[in-house]
């Protein structure tokens, strides 16, 4: 049987390690940054809505340097930084009394204030949103589960902490909802056995024993909690 694109994507997800929602977004993250440093820094809209956000936020602005991206970040940030400069005129530190005095600093704090989110942030909320419906969708939540990727998503590592809670708001059938559990208890009792017998090889007495795929559990442990690198944020609540 010849399988959905998004259903064939998240199965290659899951085979792979980590969250397949974060792998999945980190994926689409590159593809937005790279397509927008490249045929999109002259767009009026996604100008004016960086410029109002004042670029990006920490995690996404380290998101822009990257092999041939340094014309589209210096367009991008030249436009922001002029017009950070616009917010310092007329800024001073008004005489009189000491409140008087503190509400110029007050109203340089206001011009200094985004006016727009990270877009950034925005496309990342708005895939996740994406895959994890995808996910919960297939595996039996609106539609007959795939078993392929039931089977998939069963021998994976599971969705990180975050993505699986966003998954949990969306299930409205008590087998999806056990689909879910199930492999989420399964994938996090492999990791808590590989980091136990991590913690053992650490041991003086123990040190002689070569160490196994338990090697890099103290990572993968992160990021199946906090999820990928750079893919963090504010959780996504709506259904």
């Amino acid at each position: 049987m010849a399988l959905k694109g998004e259903v064939q994507e998240l199965i290659e997800a899951c085979e792979q390690a980590g969250c397949p929602v974060c792998t999945l977004t980190g994926r689409e993250m590159d593809r937005y940054f790279d397509h927008m440093l490249y045929m999109r820094v002259n767009e009026i809209e996604l100008r004016a809505d960086v410029r109002a956000a004042w670029g990006f936020c920490n995690r996404h602005a380290s998101m822009l340097i990257r092999p041939a991206g340094a014309l589209g970040t210096a367009i991008i940030y030249e436009d922001v930084l002029k017009n950070l400069l616009r917010a310092l005129d007329g800024a001073q530190w008004e005489g009189g009394s000491r409140l008087r005095r503190r509400s110029g600093a007050e109203a340089l704090v206001a011009r200094l204030e985004p006016a727009h989110e990270c877009v950034g942030c925005a496309h990342q909320r708005e895939t996740e949103r994406a895959y994890v419906r995808a996910l919960v969708k297939y595996l039996g939540n609106e539609v007959d589960v795939v078993p392929e990727l039931a089977a998939a998503y069963g021998r994976s590592d599971a969705l990180c902490w975050r993505h699986l809670r966003m998954a949990l708001r969306r299930v409205r059938k008590p087998a999806t909802f056990e689909l879910l559990v199930a492999a989420q208890r399964a994938a996090w009792e492999r990791l808590g056995a590989e980091l136990a017998e991590f913690i053992r090889k650490n041991d003086y007495r123990f040190t002689h024993e070569k160490m196994g795929p338990e090697g890099d559990s103290w990572q993968r442990v992160v990021r199946q909690v906090a999820g990928a690198s750079g893919l963090g944020g504010e959780e996504d609540r709506s259904l």
